[in-house]
């Protein structure tokens, strides 16, 4: 008998096969490190208004670019707090800042930051930047299981202490709860007929690669996105992704750790990518708007035509920004 979704994703910091460590080599092109670009780093960074002697945190380090732009703006006596839930973004940090007084990197996920924050004495805050994006590094790693350009196992994870893979998902979930997954967090309106496809192919065989998986959305759907702007597949990953990783649940705890762990005028910098996110960013902010915080973006700052030309990835992204009363 299949579990629930929900049920499915319990107990999900146990321990798998790997553990916090080891688990992907960097990803390299030609031999080269790939490259991750920042999306809307300038208009972020002016936002923060970065203090020589200030205290921020880089929620998500990823590529390192707004990192490395508010260490640019501080002096001997600030200090940069860097953190993520990938293994390899935080080891990309480490050896980035190795040797530099000022930053502390550490591992861990949106509901960690206030606890590491308090431990470590490392509050409150002059500012904090989160970018909500999957990074570059990310999508482009095959092992990842997040893109499905190229075959991959279909994992998802961004954290390895996460237990549930996106095939185990698929696999313990029921065809209606797979439905509700793909239709709330994938906003994909042909959310049944991929979950009936989905439990019909996974009962002839695991479905354990991106490559399978990307295939039974293109029998599934395929015929409807044959004039449209995405790959069929795109939305469905995108839905088992947020919910192998907890994003909105993680969001949320970002969220509500603001009001803790900023100082007065200091400032929350979140740049979201889909209408889940920026929904739930746009209503906090509201919500905080009403009890004295000074909104500094009434609508969402969106990337100039410039930026969408020489990062199309971009084109999605809104950064909005708060500051404490």
């Amino acid at each position: 008998m299949k579990t629930s979704a929900t049920g499915a994703l319990r107990g999900r910091l146990q321990p798998r096969n790997a553990g916090w460590r080891g688990r992907r080599e960097p990803l390299k092109i030609n031999g080269d490190i790939f490259l991750h670009v920042s999306v809307l780093l300038s208009e972020t960074i002016d936002f923060l208004r970065v203090r020589p002697d200030g205290l921020y945190l880089d929620a998500t380090f990823g590529g390192g670019g707004h990192s490395e732009e508010v260490l640019k703006r501080l002096g001997p006596g600030g200090r940069l707090v860097s953190t993520d839930c990938d293994p390899q973004a935080v080891e990309r940090a480490e050896e980035k800042f190795k040797g530099d007084p000022r930053v502390k990197v550490f591992p861990a996920r949106f509901s960690e930051l206030f606890e590491i924050l308090m431990k470590e004495n490392l509050m409150p805050l002059d500012g904090i930047v989160a970018d909500l994006g999957i990074s570059s590094f990310q999508l482009a790693d095959p092992s990842t299981g997040i893109g499905f350009m190229e075959e991959g196992p279909l994992d998802m994870r961004m954290d390895p202490r996460l237990s549930q893979t996106a095939a185990d998902l698929i696999e313990e979930s029921m065809e209606k709860e797979l439905a509700d997954l793909i239709y709330q967090l994938g906003e994909e309106r042909h959310s049944r007929r991929l979950a009936h496809m989905i439990v019909m192919s996974r009962e002839e065989a695991p479905i354990n690669t991106t490559t399978r998986l990307k295939l039974i959305a293109e029998r599934a759907i395929g015929r409807f996105y044959r004039r449209g702007g995405i790959h069929p597949a795109t939305r469905l990953f995108q839905a088992l992704r947020i919910a192998v990783n907890r994003e909105m649940e993680e969001l949320d705890s970002l969220l509500e750790s603001l009001p803790g762990i900023l100082k007065p005028a200091g400032r929350a910098a979140i740049i979201s990518f889909h209408s889940l996110e920026d929904r739930k960013v746009k209503q906090k902010f509201a919500a905080l708007k009403k009890e004295g915080w000074n909104l500094m973006t009434k609508k969402p700052v969106t990337p100039s035509e410039d930026e969408v030309k020489q990062n199309p990835r971009s084109r999605s992204a809104k950064l909005r920004v708060i500051e404490k009363d």
